[in-house]
């Protein structure tokens, strides 16, 4: 078994969990309050901003070019991604000002935190680990989506079928085929390290939904509709 089956197999559970998660079903039927999916496209790009600079850092860590590829080929997709959302920015008035004045929501900050910390201070396959469940979640529950049908609004079947779309699911089975070149060459220890990585990454991919359904904020911030 790949390394990367073992690890699917065992969090498949949780990415259930995402996938039968209200902000999905919702999105998925129509019902989804638009201030819901607003914020999650607003805290979704400013984690983008920092997942796109990790993709940068892990190249560089990579041992050859041809595994640096598939990160840097991801970097140019996450643009393709934001280009993806202009018009739906536009209807929805997230604008470059709005966007400054957001701060990351707990959640989304520990995430990024989380992934930064595998990278930076555990190892490079650990950091690759904890970027890979953003892309196979996304591809696994979004392909499911679009295969049990929608009946919901235009600016959610944008979303559904981008992740859904060949472009994103390619970028994903690259970034499969690049962890299990890394666990290839790994010791038991990074691959525990890895396989940690991964599951703490899916589990913030599920709890990534909650924050984003109920908008969460700090403490110290009063709730103001945004």
């Amino acid at each position: 078994m790949k390394f990367s089956d073992s690890l699917h197999q065992d969090i498949e559970p949780v990415w259930q969990r995402c996938y039968e998660h209200p902000f999905l079903r919702e999105m998925a039927n129509g019902t989804l309050p638009l201030d819901k999916f607003k914020f999650y496209l607003l805290q979704d790009t400013k984690y983008l901003n920092a997942f796109t600079a990790l993709h940068k850092f892990l190249a560089s860590k990579m041992p050859t070019p041809a595994m640096a590829a598939p990160l840097l080929a991801t970097i140019e997709e996450s643009t393709s991604e934001t280009a993806e959302r202009t018009e739906t920015n536009r209807q929805l008035q997230i604008t470059p000002e709005l966007l400054a004045k957001t701060t990351l929501a707990p959640v989304a900050t520990a995430y990024v935190n989380h992934m930064y910390h595998q990278a930076y201070f555990v190892s490079a396959a650990a950091g690759v680990a904890s970027l890979l469940p953003c892309y196979w979640s996304y591809a696994e529950c979004f392909k499911k989506m679009q295969a049990a049908g929608t009946q919901t609004l235009p600016v959610y079947q944008a979303s559904i079928d981008y992740y859904a779309g060949q472009a994103f699911q390619k970028d994903t089975v690259a970034m499969i085929k690049l962890l299990d070149e890394l666990a290839g060459n790994a010791s038991a220890k990074t691959l525990e390290q890895m396989r940690l990585a991964f599951n703490l990454s899916s589990d913030y991919e599920l709890m990534y939904w909650q924050m984003s359904y109920d908008r969460q904020q700090w403490p110290h911030q009063r709730f103001t509709t945004i």
